[in-house]
C-alpha cells in the first residue's frame, strides 16, 4: 500500500474544506470503488473544467489548484486509494468523537456520572458510530480530565457538587464581568504550571465554571441544583486540585506578574515551562458569536482540553531601519523564505532552461525540508535542504520536448519542518515545435522580409514591422486585457505576436479591490513598450461584523512567508508617513487583518499607531490587499501583525 505524506493530505483536506465537500470522491463525484478508467476520465473531466475558468474570478482559485494539483489527485485515487481511505475512516471516527465530547462535559457538568447519564452517553455514541471501545475511551479521557467520580451501579455515593463560584473566588451573586476577571486572573496563573496533565485538569475545570456562570440561564439552572444540593447536605465544594507551584490559585487581592498575552508572541509558546494552552485574547469571555467548536473541549488525547478561544494570531515586529530585534527565547525557530515573487512568468526555447530558486532560513536552528515540482517536465535540484546552511539556491530545470503544448503551468512546492510551506508557480512559455520543412519557410519568408527592408517594396504599400508590449502591474495577479481579449491573469504580460504596430489598442487592467485600469497606447513599428501600471485600491477592507462560526484557523507560517514578499513596501509605508523628520524616531503601527478562504484579505483595522499619521492605514490597506495568504478553512480566519522601528538617517523615496 503505497502511502500518503501528511502535507499531501493536509492541502488535498484544505481545498476540500474550502469546497464544502467531505472527500475527493465526492468532489469528482465518483464512488470510492470507481475503476482506473471511470477515475482519470473524471479528473481529466475536471482538469479541462480548470482549464477554462482560470481567468473568472469566481473559480480561479479552484481552478489553479485543480491544474496544480492533477498528480495529486491522481495518487489519491489511484495508488494511494487505500491510503486515503483509512484517512477518511480516521477522520470520521475523530469527528465522532469531537462531536461526542460536548455531550460528555455536559453530562458530567452535575459533578458526577451515574448509571443513567452513562448509558445516555453509550446512546449518543452509537448513533454517531463509535464503538464501544472507542466509546469507553472517551469517558475515561473526559473522566480524568474534569475529575469527575463514576457512581457504581447499585446506589453508591455521588461525587461532591462542583462549588463553581468557590472555584473563582467570588460570591454567588457576582455579577458577569467580576466573574470574567476572576476566569481570566485563574486562567493565566494555571499557565505556570509545568505539568501538562495537573494543568489540563484546572483549565477543563475552569472553563467549565466560565461556560456555565457566562450564560443567564445555564447560571440560573446551575444556581438551582447548587440550592438544592446545599439544602440536602450534600458535599459543595470547589474540585480538588493538584497544583505543581504550590498552593492555590490566587485570590482576586493576590499580585502575581504573570506572563500575558501582551508579554509575548500568541502564535509561539514556551514548551518547556508551561502546557500546550492558548493565551487568552480580549475577547474571549465577552463574545457572544464564539461558536460552539471553539468553546468546547477537545477529547483528542494530543489537543487541549478546554476550549480553544479566538487567538490573537501574530504578534510579530519588523525593523524599518533593517537591523533585526532581538529575539526572545519562545520565538526561537527555524523560519522559511523563498526570495523574489510567488509567481513568475518564464520563457524558454527548445533546449533545457533553468530558474533559481533563492530559499533562506531567516531564524534560528535547523531548517529542514523537501522541494517538489507538480509537473513531470520539471526537475528541481537539490529535492532535499541541506539543514546547516542558511542560504541555500534550488535549481529548476525546464524540459520544453517534454511540456503537453506551448503555454504550461508548473508548481514548485517546498515543505519544511514545524509545518512551514512555501510556492513557487511557473508560466512557461515555449516556442512553436514545428517540422523542418516550416522551419524552412519560414526562414525563406524571413530573408524576402528583409529584403523587402532593404531594397523596399516592388509595389503597394509596405507592411509595419512587429511592435512589443511589456506590462508588469503592481500589485501582481491582475488580469491584463488588450483590445477587449484577456491576455494575462498574473499580472506579467510579454507579447509581440499579433500585435499591431502604428495603431491605437486599448490596455486594460483589472484586480479584484482595486480601481479599473485603462490607457490607449500606440506601439512603434520595431519598438518596445514597457508599461508599469500601479492600481489604485477600491475597497476600503472595513472591518465588519460576522458570524464567529464561520471562523477558521489560518496557518501562520504561511501568512509571515507571504508578509515578507511585500516587507520593504509595509515598511515604506511607515517611513512615508512618519509624522516627524528626525532620524532615529521610534515608528510602529499593529493592525488586525481578516482573510477570506480563498486567501485575500478584505478587513483592516489599526490597534496601535505610533510616531506615524493615521493616513497610513490607506498605504498599508493597499499592500495588504496585494499579498496572496494561505487558504483559510471555514469562511475567514483573522491575524494580527506589527510593524515597528526606527526612522533612518536617509530616507529615499519609497517605493510606489
Amino acid at each position: 500500500m503505497v502511502a500518503l505524506e501528511p502535507r499531501e493530505l493536509d492541502e488535498l483536506d484544505r481545498f476540500l474544506a474550502e469546497r464544502g465537500v467531505g472527500s475527493l470522491f465526492e468532489y469528482l463525484e465518483l464512488s470510492e470503488d470507481a475503476d482506473g478508467d471511470s477515475t482519470e476520465e473524471a479528473i481529466a473531466k475536471r482538469r479541462r473544467w480548470a482549464q477554462g475558468q482560470q481567468a473568472n474570478p469566481k473559480f480561479r482559485t479552484e481552478a489553479l489548484w485543480v491544474i496544480k494539483n492533477a498528480r495529486l489527485m491522481r495518487k489519491v485515487l489511484g495508488e494511494a486509494r487505500t491510503a486515503y481511505k483509512q484517512a477518511l475512516s480516521q477522520r470520521t471516527a475523530q469527528a465522532a468523537a469531537e462531536s461526542l465530547g460536548p455531550f460528555i462535559q455536559g453530562i458530567l457538568a452535575t459533578g458526577s456520572l451515574t448509571p443513567q447519564g452513562e448509558d445516555a452517553i453509550r446512546a449518543k455514541a452509537a448513533e454517531l458510530g463509535l464503538d464501544r471501545a472507542q466509546t469507553d475511551d472517551q469517558i475515561r479521557t473526559w473522566l480524568e480530565r474534569t475529575g469527575v467520580q463514576r457512581e457504581v451501579r447499585g446506589g453508591a455515593q455521588p461525587a461532591a457538587f462542583h462549588d463553581w463560584y468557590a472555584l473563582l473566588d467570588v460570591p454567588p451573586d457576582a455579577p458577569v464581568d467580576v466573574i470574567e476577571q476572576a476566569y481570566r486572573r485563574k486562567y493565566r496563573w494555571a499557565r505556570q504550571l509545568r505539568d501538562t496533565r495537573q494543568a489540563n485538569q484546572i483549565y477543563s475545570h475552569l472553563d467549565e465554571a466560565w461556560r456555565i456562570l457566562k450564560s443567564p440561564g445555564n447560571r440560573a439552572r446551575y444556581d438551582k441544583s447548587r440550592k438544592k444540593a446545599i439544602t440536602q447536605g450534600d458535599s459543595v465544594a470547589a474540585p480538588e486540585l493538584e497544583l505543581s507551584l504550590g498552593g492555590a490559585p490566587p485570590a482576586a487581592s493576590t499580585s502575581l506578574r504573570l506572563r500575558t498575552e501582551e508579554d509575548e508572541p500568541s502564535d509561539t509558546t514556551d514548551r518547556s515551562m508551561a502546557p500546550s494552552r492558548p493565551t487568552i485574547p480580549s475577547d474571549r469571555p465577552t463574545n457572544p458569536g464564539v461558536p460552539e467548536a471553539l468553546e468546547r473541549s477537545e477529547p483528542s488525547g494530543r489537543h487541549r482540553s478546554a476550549p480553544r478561544p479566538p487567538e490573537d494570531l501574530a504578534k510579530v515586529a519588523m525593523e524599518v531601519s533593517g537591523r533585526a530585534r532581538p529575539r526572545r527565547p519562545d520565538q526561537a525557530g527555524p523560519r522559511l523564505v523563498v526570495e523574489g515573487p510567488t509567481e513568475r512568468a518564464v520563457k524558454v526555447g527548445r533546449t533545457p532552461a533553468q530558474v533559481q530558486l533563492i530559499v533562506r532560513n531567516t531564524g534560528e536552528g535547523q531548517l529542514q525540508g523537501t522541494v517538489h515540482a507538480d509537473r513531470d517536465w520539471v526537475e528541481v535540484n537539490p529535492s532535499t535542504l541541506d539543514p546547516n546552511r542558511r542560504q541555500q539556491t534550488v535549481t529548476v530545470t525546464i524540459h520544453p520536448s517534454r511540456m503537453p503544448r506551448r503555454q504550461a503551468v508548473c508548481y514548485i512546492g517546498i515543505s519544511a519542518n514545524r509545518g512551514q510551506r512555501a510556492s513557487v508557480t511557473l508560466q512557461v512559455t515555449r516556442p512553436d515545435s514545428r517540422p523542418v520543412w516550416a522551419l524552412a519557410v519560414g526562414l525563406l519568408l524571413s530573408l524576402v522580409g528583409l529584403a523587402f527592408l532593404l531594397v523596399g517594396p516592388l509595389g503597394g504599400g509596405e507592411d509595419p514591422e512587429p511592435a512589443r508590449l511589456v506590462v508588469e502591474v503592481d500589485p501582481p495577479g491582475a488580469e491584463i486585457f488588450v483590445d477587449g481579449q484577456l491576455q494575462s491573469s498574473n499580472g506579467l504580460l510579454d507579447l509581440g505576436e499579433g500585435l499591431p504596430a502604428d495603431r491605437a489598442v486599448e490596455l486594460r487592467v483589472e484586480l479584484d479591490g482595486f480601481e479599473s485600469w485603462s490607457r490607449q497606447v500606440t506601439i512603434p513599428p520595431g519598438q518596445t513598450l514597457e508599461v508599469a501600471p500601479e492600481l489604485v485600491l477600491a475597497d476600503p477592507m472595513a472591518m465588519t461584523e460576522v458570524d464567529a462560526a464561520e471562523r477558521g484557523e489560518i496557518d501562520m507560517d504561511g501568512v509571515k512567508a507571504a508578509l515578507s514578499e511585500r516587507r520593504s513596501r509595509l515598511e515604506a509605508c511607515l517611513a512615508r508617513h512618519a509624522e516627524v523628520s528626525e532620524p532615529g524616531t521610534t515608528l510602529g503601527l499593529r493592525f488586525r487583518v481578516r482573510v477570506k478562504s480563498t486567501g485575500t484579505a478584505v478587513g483592516y483595522e489599526a490597534e496601535e499607531r505610533e510616531g506615524v499619521e493615521p493616513s497610513v492605514d490607506d498605504c498599508v490597506k493597499r499592500e495588504l490587499r496585494a499579498i496572496r495568504y494561505p487558504l483559510v478553512p471555514g469562511q475567514y480566519g483573522e491575524f494580527s501583525y506589527g510593524l515597528r522601528g526606527t526612522l533612518p538617517a536617509v530616507t529615499e523615496k519609497p517605493p510606489g
